[in-house]
């Protein structure tokens, strides 16, 4: 059951590391460049106005973003640039409700994930987190992606977040559905002894009492 669970836990964690890859890329690639320039300028002079969040640069850019983190199943997904007082300022973000993270809002990072932002900016890498803690958003898994500016050079990074409580659900449904299975296995296996013996052992009955009668 150990090595079952930790081969199950290793297949789910390679697949969320795939999703989180190939969707911040993805964000990234689609970002109009223009677009994200302008919001980067009001994030860097005007932070958490709402009115920009209702432009049309803003609007056209995170309507599909919500749409991929709705289809994906990931907990967040959004635009990020260096700088501020603290580590980052936030320019799309396609979380809605009370996690919604406003237009130059700020936020700090674990030094690992912040180190990763840095490389991705300055290589064109992809950066793929470990499982860390955020003091603000809890246990997550991140990755994050160049997002390029209207002249081509590379001027932020696209995030898409994965909350650890999402891989240890799938992790336990996919261990439960094996449990099922391996019971229901067992069940048929004996099902079909009990019915081998049967036949075995009708045989061997007459044959005894035979032995006896003929005694």
């Amino acid at each position: 059951g150990l090595l079952t669970y930790n081969r199950l836990y290793a297949t789910i964690l390679d697949g969320f590391d795939r999703k989180l890859i190939t969707t911040s890329a993805l964000t990234g690639a689609l970002i109009d460049g223009r677009d994200h320039d302008r919001l980067i300028a009001i994030a860097r002079t005007e932070p958490s106005t709402n009115e920009a969040e209702s432009s049309p640069e803003y609007l056209r850019n995170v309507v599909p973003m919500r749409q991929i983190m709705k289809q994906l199943d990931l907990t967040y997904l959004y635009t990020q640039i260096l700088g501020g007082k603290k580590d980052i300022l936030y320019v799309l973000d396609a979380t809605e409700g009370a996690q919604h993270s406003p237009l130059g809002s700020e936020d700090t990072l674990p030094p690992e994930t912040l180190a990763g932002i840095r490389r991705s900016e300055a290589r064109g890498t992809i950066h793929l987190s470990p499982i860390e803690f955020q003091q603000q958003w809890g246990l997550l898994k991140t990755a994050a992606a160049p997002v390029r500016g209207g002249d081509g050079r590379i001027v932020a990074t696209a995030g898409a977040d994965v909350n650890v409580s999402l891989i240890r659900i799938a992790t336990q449904n996919a261990l439960f559905a094996s449990v099922v299975i391996g019971m229901a296995s067992l069940l048929a296996c004996a099902l079909i002894i009990l019915m081998i013996v049967r036949r075995v052992a009708q045989p061997l009955d007459r044959l005894r009492r035979e032995a006896l009668r003929i005694a």
